[in-house]
């Protein structure tokens, strides 16, 4: 079961195919986020998917901006679909 949901978690930079995966439902993102509730708001607007979680671990940031609206990026976090 771990290895099956290691394998729907995908880690992305560009914006394009974040909305495109989230939109399709195909797997769990892994992005660089600014942690704001305006943007989280449009990424849920956008693409159905709402974060769902920031690792409580500090760890590098996969970009220094937010995928989505490109300020600071603050966290890594998990954005899905619920189902």
């Amino acid at each position: 079961a771990y290895e099956k949901m290691k394998n729907q978690i995908t880690e992305l930079t560009d914006k394009n195919r974040f909305i495109k995966e989230l939109k399709e439902r195909r797997f769990i993102v892994k992005a660089a986020w600014c942690g704001e509730e305006s943007c989280e708001s449009k990424i849920k607007e956008t693409t159905g998917a709402t974060s769902r979680l920031i690792p409580l671990e500090e760890e590098k940031l996969i970009n220094e901006n937010c995928i989505f609206c490109g300020k600071k990026a603050k966290y890594n976090a998990y954005f899905a679909q619920s189902y």
